[in-house]
């Protein structure tokens, strides 16, 4: 079980909302959503007045694209330096339900998507009173509190030692982010061009005696023991550096992926789509790395075959607060450890698995990969 607890600031002290108004006015001409579900949302917003009461706000990318719509109450400061896709989440979901017309619409929509809501406060009876008058309270100073647990997730918030408000709702990417598989699959890509990667060296008091002069850090496993976060690095005149070197051949291959450092390596990339199809395409290694780990996703290697030529293995990159996985099966020649400029790494990815199907996944596809 993990928790997260943060006090939430007034509604009337945030500043630097990007966009906080009544009833928005919208250019369909000029503006775009990053996904069909916001898209939804864009367009009612254009042809009702059931929000105009409402703080709503519309958040867009670097690239002018809206990625969030909803109902403003949570401090822009909080959302951005905490890592967790949750408040966005509930915001827009608040004016998903909102939007809707009738009680049994909104009855309707949390049976089918497995969501809870109520308070010791407010009743509930009606959905769109019980939300309304919980918006209101968000004037308030209040506290938060996020528990994941049996792949549910369950916020509280809370308002004199009792719920505000208690929702629950699936571990499930879909739900949270709101893209289906398809757009999720064909967002990966150009998200990846648009990533700036950077080295990461680790800190000394991360690092744990491995031998002699070398040391390692991230010591955890995924499911196998085969399955390692390991990454491993040479001390020498108080300069840190991975191991990277064919005397240390098992250490070098899970460096390639675990540790986060540029080597100029280019990886010939064929991302498995919905529907039997592929798209291929030639990426930094140390740029798909590092855009993974900006996915908040955590990185787990298994060397599965290597001889005196080639190596072969998995890594899993699994992103556990939205309950999905991307699974890479990688081939390259053993030259490449030390010379990396001289070779790619052959890589066949699967992305976006539900982590509870990923066993299956990964028994079926093992052995398929040349």
């Amino acid at each position: 079980m993990k928790s997260i607890y943060h006090k939430l600031i007034a509604l009337s002290s945030i500043c630097g909302i990007i966009c906080l108004f009544m009833i928005p006015t919208v250019s369909h001409a000029q503006s775009k959503c990053s996904n069909q579900r916001l898209t939804d949302i864009y367009e009612q917003l254009d042809q009702t007045k059931q929000t105009e009461h409402l703080p709503i706000v519309i958040n867009k990318n670097p690239q002018g694209i809206i990625d969030h719509i909803g109902i403003k109450l949570f401090d822009k400061g909080l959302i951005l330096t905490q890592v967790t896709p949750i408040y966005r989440f509930i915001e827009r979901y608040f004016l998903e339900l909102l939007l809707l017309s009738s009680q049994q619409e909104i009855m309707n929509k949390m049976k089918i998507e497995r969501i809870k809501i109520d308070s010791d406060i407010h009743s509930m009876v009606s959905i769109k009173e019980g939300l309304q008058n919980i918006i209101d309270d968000f004037s308030l100073d209040q506290s938060v509190h996020i528990i994941c647990h049996n792949n549910r997730y369950i916020v509280s918030f809370m308002k004199s030692n009792k719920n505000l408000l208690k929702m629950s709702f699936p571990v499930r990417y879909e739900l949270i982010d709101g893209y289906s598989k398809i757009e999720a699959e064909s967002s990966f890509y150009p998200n990846l061009l648009m990533h700036q990667a950077k080295n990461h060296l680790p800190f000394e008091e991360e690092m744990f005696v491995y031998k002699d002069s070398f040391y390692y850090i991230n010591n955890d496993f995924y499911l196998t023991e085969d399955f390692i976060s390991t990454s491993f690095y040479e001390k020498n005149e108080e300069k840190i550096s991975p191991i990277f070197s064919e005397d240390m051949l098992m250490e070098s291959v899970y460096n390639l992926f675990n540790a986060q450092y540029d080597r100029n390596i280019e990886a010939e990339l064929t991302q498995n789509m919905y529907g039997e199809k592929n798209l291929s395409y030639h990426i930094p290694l140390a740029k798909l790395i590092d855009f993974l780990h900006q996915e908040n996703c955590d990185l787990y290697t298994a060397i599965q075959k290597y001889d005196k030529t080639t190596i072969e293995g998995v890594v899993m990159a699994i992103n556990s607060d939205l309950g999905y996985q991307h699974m890479f099966l990688f081939s390259f020649p053993k030259d490449l450890i030390n010379h990396p400029q001289k070779h790619q790494i052959k890589m066949k990815m699967y992305a976006y698995i539900p982590i509870h199907n990923v066993s299956s996944l990964f028994e079926s596809k093992k052995t398929t990969f040349k």
